[in-house]
């Protein structure tokens, strides 16, 4: 990758995520939105970053997993004020993935409320480890999110008890959406 292009990414990141965001749109540091994409692409999603939705819309595409248990992912729209969410897992057969419409049973917009307290908005893009260590479960977390006109990644690579402050905030947020609807860890 030329410097320059690495100057148009970062600064196209900077631009889209707005002043003081933490987001980026495609940082070149992400290595497992390609995966959660192509996990959306394989279940017949379109792209979240090219979605219809107004200003004052929400996408949110958590994936979780990317280790020997697949990717599995929580789908979250409001639309017009009104919530619905679907599970994302993969087939036992074939490599694809099943989009199963949840029952609208949940609170969501608490659940938002929730994840908007623990910090989804302004999480860091790429949650690194800080002690150097080398993580073995294979467990990680990527945020897609479509959110006040913008379209926006995050994710932690190897979430687990050792991990820096960033991951761990990704990781609650995840487990506040996902909760029993999910199995997360």
């Amino acid at each position: 990758m030329s410097n320059g292009f690495r100057v148009l990414v970062v600064w196209c990141a900077l631009a889209a995520g707005g002043a003081g965001s933490a987001w980026s749109v495609q940082s070149p540091q992400h290595r497992l939105v390609p995966y959660a994409r192509a996990a959306a692409y394989r279940a017949g999603l379109p792209a979240l970053e090219g979605s219809l939705l107004s200003r004052e819309d929400v996408g949110l595409r958590l994936w979780d997993g990317f280790g020997l248990t697949g990717i599995r992912g929580l789908l979250l729209k409001r639309v017009q004020g009104v919530w619905r969410a679907s599970l994302v897992t993969p087939e036992v057969r074939g490599g694809g993935y099943r989009v199963e419409p949840l029952a609208d049973t949940v609170a969501w917009s608490d659940r938002w409320a929730q994840a908007i307290r623990a910090g989804i908005l302004s999480v860091e893009p790429v949650a690194s480890r800080t002690d150097g260590l080398v993580a073995r479960d294979g467990y990680a977390v990527v945020l897609e999110l479509y959110e006040d006109g913008h379209y926006r990644t995050a994710e932690s690579v190897a979430v687990d008890a050792r991990c820096g402050t960033e991951a761990r905030r990704l990781l609650e947020i995840a487990e506040i959406l996902l909760a029993e609807n999910h199995g997360c860890r």
